[in-house]
């Protein structure tokens, strides 16, 4: 046991060292290190918010709701207090992040205890699991990426913790109880917006409870006490969209929400979950997960991870029952959702990332259990040689020996062939605009992200005339997205002109020619 907790206690050490290193980078080598294109996006809203501009994007000069508020928010607090400079900023939000993740462990190992049972053994995988969960790959890349996934994820983990201590200290809930879960749930909308799945599976798990001593009239009366807390915290950012933006969908929800990859979501949604299972792999830069044998491979072992859980359903202890459920409706609402309507399967490991903290729990019993067995037999010699391969695993897969493939920043070719040929009073225009516009002000976004107006260009079919209109000078993206649009329209090539393509390298410029 005692060997166990030192193995989880320098796995944490090595996640806390392999975050918290970037901070020590020159500026260049930071700011490649973990923002990730729609982190920059958001790391521009809060700047623009910080220095007095509001939610906006394009130097201020398009107001956007193509954010998470409550991600944004901390975000303009950092750059508020250093007077928003880039570079300090996003060094404080490294130290931020690896602050949240790390709370996220404590919280992690919290919710262990109370659905693992008492005991030391529970206590022991609930840390184990924890500690591996903050320094897996999967957890490095998604918890300091600079968008509200690990400010979510530490929310759905505490929404867990406090509806599991309410189910096991008996019912009736008590009325304060409901309302607090119900600010909780609101917090977490503000997070992120697909926290309303979250909210219905708490509910339809807290109804799921009635009986024994608790009608189910009760338990209605506190489902809705939580609905209406939940909602009045999330009422002010629902009449902000719809009062300043004539909708409560955020703009940067209707870029993907469209149907037609329903395969490829399908696959990426099954490797996802299979990394979360695993935790100790990573298939983000991998092409490997785009072949249908290995999806095949991945469904498999998450349908064998699920019947040896069913089997052992009635081992467990009672209080893991509505945690249980709860995390297996906030699965089924993510899927229902994310898979059939959604058409960018890569930020699909993205979406999902919330549900691996009950995984990690999951994984911490499955090798405590084969900690003890073989501790308790002969093969107990190959304990430290199985510990040291794991640690050695993450070594390399966490980037400290090896540079990480997000290292190479190919979207920096973009920033950096703009600071050197483009002044900055000088208007880009960008698909992929979240680096570009965090290092050059006078970006507008053309995908429609964070510009409300791209957007309703897009919808009537008017997006190149929206770009001839602009003051965009020129348009600076990768060569695979300007060529089909630059053929698209052949008003675009009276007015604009390749400036630079570049096919071999994916990179292209395209500028307004001179009247």
């Amino acid at each position: 046991m005692t060997g166990l907790r030192i193995f989880a206690a320098c796995l944490f050490l090595l996640g806390l060292f392999a975050r918290l290193r970037a901070v020590a980078f020159p500026d260049a080598e930071m700011f490649r290190s973990f923002p990730s294109e729609d982190g920059y996006l958001m790391l521009t809203v809060a700047r623009n918010l910080a220095l007095g501009r509001g939610l906006t994007s394009a130097a201020g000069t398009l107001p956007t709701n193509g954010v998470q508020p409550l991600a944004t928010l901390l975000q303009a607090a950092c750059f508020w207090l250093v007077g928003g400079d880039r570079a300090a900023a996003v060094r404080f939000l490294i130290v931020f992040s690896t602050a949240i993740a790390a709370a996220t462990v404590f919280l992690v190992d919290r919710l262990g205890r109370e659905v693992l049972g008492p005991g030391d053994g529970a206590r022991a995988a609930s840390g184990l699991g924890a500690c591996v969960w903050f320094t897996s790959p999967l957890a490095l890349s998604h918890s300091m990426n600079m968008l509200e996934t690990g400010l979510y994820t530490a929310a759905v983990v505490m929404v867990a913790l406090f509806f599991a201590r309410g189910h096991a200290r008996g019912s009736p809930w008590p009325w304060p109880r409901c309302l607090a879960l119900g600010v909780l749930l609101g917090v977490s909308f503000w997070a992120r917006n697909d926290a309303v799945f979250l909210m219905a599976a708490a509910g339809l798990a807290h109804l799921a409870t009635a009986g024994g001593g608790t009608s189910l009239r009760r338990r209605l009366a506190e489902a809705a006490a939580m609905a209406v807390a939940a909602a009045a915290v999330s009422l002010p950012w629902l009449l902000y969209n719809l009062l300043r933006f004539g909708s409560i969908v955020p703009t940067s929800g209707y870029v993907h929400l469209r149907t037609g990859e329903l395969a490829a979501n399908l696959g990426a949604a099954t490797v996802a979950l299979f990394e979360q299972a695993t935790l100790v792999a990573s298939f983000e830069f991998d092409p490997v997960q785009h072949r249908g044998w290995f999806v095949a491979v991945c469904g498999l072992g998450l349908a064998l991870i699920a019947a040896r859980t069913a089997l052992r359903r009635r081992t467990w202890d009672p209080r893991r029952g509505p945690v249980m459920l709860m995390a297996s409706l906030f699965t089924a609402g993510l899927l229902a959702f994310y898979v059939p309507f959604f058409d960018a399967p890569y930020f699909l490991r993205r979406y999902l990332f919330p549900l691996s903290p009950f995984f990690a729990l999951g994984w911490g019993a499955l090798v405590f259990g084969l900690w003890t067995r073989l501790s308790a037999s002969r093969a107990r010699l190959a304990l430290p040689l199985l510990a040291s391969l794991l640690l050695g695993n993450f070594v390399l897969r966490d980037g400290l020996l090896v540079r990480g493939p997000w290292r190479g920043g190919p979207l920096f070719r973009n920033v950096d062939w703009v600071e050197s040929h483009v002044s900055a009073e000088t208007w880009v225009g960008a698909f992929q605009s979240g680096t570009l516009g965090f290092f050059h002000d006078r970006t507008i976004n053309l995908d429609g992200k964070v510009n409300p107006e791209a957007m309703s260009a897009i919808r009537k079919r008017r997006h190149q005339a929206y770009v001839l209109e602009s003051p965009i000078q020129f348009v600076v993206d990768w060569a695979s997205i300007l060529e089909p649009w630059w053929r698209s329209d052949p008003a675009l090539g009276r007015h604009f002109q390749w400036v630079l393509r570049d096919p071999g390298d994916n990179f292209a410029v395209l500028g307004r020619r001179e009247r």
